[in-house]
Formats: C-alpha cells, sequence, structure tokens
C-alpha cells in the first residue's frame, strides 16, 4: 500500500488506487480464463474424449487453467476486502501453488504423451491406454490438492502475532523451497523431452518427404509437435518472472528488502503474469483443435448452435468419411455461419 486510499474496506483494510484500477483488469482477466478453459473442457468432453487419450490431459489442463482463473478472481476480491482470517490465508496460497502445480504436472504429462506417440506409434495405444491415463491424471489431482492443504494443516510460519497475510511472512520456508523442486522435476522432463522430440519430428519428416515427395506429410507429423511446443514456450515465457523472484528472495531475503520495493508488489506482478498463460493456452487449442475451434463459434454466435456437427480428428492417423456427404454438411455449416 501506498500513503493514499480511496476508502476503508468493512474490515478496517485500506483500498489504494492502484488497488482499484488494478482489480478490476485482474477480475476481467480471471474470469476470460475461467469461460474460454470451460469452452475447452466441454468440446473436448463432448467431442473427441473417445478417439484420443492425449484428451485426457488436455481436458484435465484446461480444469487446472480454469481453477486458477477461479482464484484469481477469488484474490481480486480479497484486494478490495482483504477479511483477516489465518486459515483462510494459508488455504488460498496453498491452492493457488496446488492448482499451478495441477497445470504444469499435466503439461509434463502432455510432453510424455506426445513424445511417446512419436517415438513408438505402433506401441503408443500399448503404452498410453484409457485407464492408465485416468489413473495418472487422478494421481496428479490427489497431490495437487494435497500441496493445497499443507499450509493450512501445519506447514507454514504462522506466530502468535500474526496481523497481516503476506505471502513470504506467513509460508514455510521449506515448503517454498520443496514447491520449487517439485516445479523443477516437470520443468526439467520438459525441456529435456521437447528437443528429442523436434529432432524425432523432423527426421520423419524428412523421411516420409523423401519417400512420397509430398509436403503434406511433413506438415502432418510436425502437426504433434507445434501444440504442445506453443503450451511448453508460453508457460516458461509466463512463469519464468515469478519462479525466479521466487528463488532470489529464498537465496537472499534480506538484499531483496534493501532494493526499497514492496516484496508483496513484485510478487503480485509477477504471479500476474504467470497467470496468463491460462488465458493463453485455450486459444491455442482453438486454433490447432477442430472441435475446440467449432465449440468456440458456438458459443461467439447463438445461431450456431445448431450447426450439425463434423466428427474431425486432428490427431487421429485414421479417418473414415465418404467425400460426398461432408462436403455437403460443410457447405451447410458455413452458409450457417455466414448468416450469424
Amino acid at each position: 500500500m501506498n500513503g493514499s486510499f480511496v476508502f476503508i474496506a468493512f474490515t478496517g483494510s485500506p483500498v489504494s488506487y492502484v488497488d482499484l484500477a488494478g482489480v478490476p483488469i485482474l477480475i476481467g482477466f480471471g474470469i476470460a480464463e475461467f469461460v474460454l478453459n470451460m469452452i475447452v473442457l466441454s468440446a473436448m468432453t463432448l467431442d473427441v474424449l473417445d478417439q484420443d487419450v492425449s484428451n485426457y490431459f488436455i481436458i484435465n489442463l484446461a480444469l487446472a487453467d480454469g481453477l486458477i482463473g477461479v482464484v484469481v478472481v477469488y484474490n481480486g476480491l480479497y484486494t478490495l476486502l482483504e477479511w483477516k482470517d489465518i486459515h483462510e490465508c494459508l488455504l488460498r496460497f496453498g491452492i493457488v501453488n496446488g492448482f499451478n502445480v495441477a497445470s504444469v504436472l499435466n503439461i509434463a504429462l502432455l510432453t510424455i504423451d506426445k513424445f511417446i506417440k512419436i517415438k513408438y506409434p505402433f506401441k503408443y495405444y500399448h503404452y498410453i491406454t484409457p485407464n492408465r491415463a485416468k489413473v495418472t491424471t487422478l494421481i496428479v489431482w490427489l497431490f495437487a490438492l494435497t500441496i493445497s492443504v499443507l499450509p493450512a494443516a501445519g506447514w507454514s510460519n504462522i506466530g502468535e502475532e500474526w496481523s497481516h497475510c503476506a505471502f513470504f511472512d506467513v509460508m514455510s520456508r521449506s515448503y517454498l523451497i520443496t514447491s520449487i523442486l517439485i516445479y523443477c522435476v516437470p520443468f526439467i522432463v520438459i525441456v529435456t523431452l521437447y528437443p528429442q522430440m523436434c529432432s524425432l519430428a523432423r527426421r520423419h519428416a524428412l523421411a516420409i518427404q523423401s519417400q512420397t515427395r509430398l509436403y503434406i506429410h511433413r506438415k502432418g507429423t510436425w502437426r504433434f509437435v507445434k501444440p504442445v511446443g506453443l503450451i511448453v514456450g508460453i508457460y516458461v515465457i509466463c512463469w519464468l518472472p515469478v519462479g525466479t523472484y521466487l528463488i532470489l528472495v529464498l537465496a537472499d531475503r534480506k538484499t531483496v528488502e534493501l532494493s526499497g520495493v514492496d516484496m508483496g508488489t513484485i510478487l503480485a506482478f509477477s504471479a500476474g503474469i504467470g497467470s496468463l498463460n491460462s488465458l493463453f493456452n485455450p486459444i491455442i487449442y482453438a486454433a490447432k483443435i477442430p472441435a475446440v475451434s467449432r465449440q468456440f463459434k458456438r458459443v461467439c454466435c447463438c445461431c450456431c448452435w445448431r450447426v450439425p456437427f463434423i466428427q474431425s480428428n486432428a490427431y487421429s492417423s485414421m479417418h473414415v468419411s465418404t467425400a460426398s456427404i461432408q462436403t455437403g454438411i460443410s457447405r451447410h455449416s458455413s452458409e450457417q455461419l455466414d448468416q450469424c
């Protein structure tokens, strides 16, 4: 807080001009993250869930990102109200950490899934089965929820004179170090496997192109790599600032405090950049997955709710269709979309 404020909340906390200007933007981003990821969730669940095991990981990633949007909205409201309750404080920080752990673990699972699909295409459905995907994602969520409740369960730095919910004051140093190590494991998996995926995809594309002399096959080979690459790249860009700042504070907090800048302000700003990752992921899905793109069109245009559904799977190598029927339905769908 700076010296000036607009009003005093009913809890007795002053609300500054910066808070009043930034909170609506924060809440707007949170609502957008939740809505967009729910569209992805509904599209993947209703349309293409049974066609590709990879969709289980995409669904869980969309669920984690949507829940992060809910937390962003809640944090925006907290900034204005700041109800002083120690259990709420610890649980809120724990849930933020837990949902982000679920997000990065699902990104790692999606990366592993695509790596196996490229390196072992004929054994993929032997290694990755729907039951194994369900069990793995369930373990991820149980682990994330455990991480969420640990601070409220006692793994914190609460003293008898607690009066303000400040992240670096209430969170235990050992808990923060453990959380960073947890994030490092999937991050190492991601940055290790993705370059190998690119190398394998390039070799496959060159081999197929040399045999068939058709560029379309090369483009099809890269379709497994590009969406994951965008998701991984955006995740690293968004969360690198807050990750770096946390490491600096844990390494030498006194030096950071001597800089004169409020630690909570820097953390809030860097964490806000990180939360934008949950906004970019559904946009990537809309651009790369036809079912998600169609669902976005249905939501954006009310008259498109009755558009005939065209079964399509961009990730399946086997596609059975009747060309004349698809052409007619596609033309009819395009005409309805143009009328919207």
